[in-house]
């Protein structure tokens, strides 16, 4: 199953007063040619509020592959919180 796989993945802090940082990966099966991409972020906004975004998506999966069972669970979060 993951025997002949690429992952190419980046963090990014952005070293600025908002705390903002980003994280991407992509996973490829250069067999199947299956694909699973991956994204998370995060970012303050003001002094006690938080923005987040999360997003997984899985592409080009094979009925029959074990990975199927995943295939239907893309998703993307978006979210607001508040600090007190």
């Amino acid at each position: 199953m993951f025997d002949r796989d690429l992952f190419l993945g980046a963090s990014i802090a952005f070293n600025d007063v908002q705390n903002s940082e980003l994280l991407a990966g992509v996973v490829y099966d250069t067999g199947k040619h299956r694909q699973s991409f991956s994204l998370e972020g995060n970012r303050r906004i003001g002094g006690s509020w938080k923005g987040t975004i999360e997003m997984q998506v899985f592409s080009n999966v094979d009925p029959s592959d074990p990975l199927a069972a995943f295939e239907k669970d893309d998703f993307l979060l978006l979210e607001i919180a508040i600090f007190f």
